[in-house]
């Protein structure tokens, strides 16, 4: 059974979705850029518990 998130909870997630978005605004990321997007995404998917993407792996850029 999934517990309801703290108020702290719902605001680190929601700094981390405006990192994201602002990341994911740059024009021409360098491989750095693309890791940390890529990290982003993992807190983001890890922290909202998505079961259908559980079992995919992402690579880092330039490997």
């Amino acid at each position: 059974m999934a517990t309801t998130p703290t108020k702290e909870d719902l605001v680190e997630r929601a700094q981390i979705v405006r990192t994201f978005e602002a990341s994911c605004k740059i024009d021409h990321p360098t491989d750095d850029e693309r890791n940390f997007r890529v990290a982003l995404m993992k807190k983001l998917g890890t922290s909202w518990g998505l079961k259908e993407l559980r079992a995919v792996t992402i690579q880092p850029a330039g490997r």
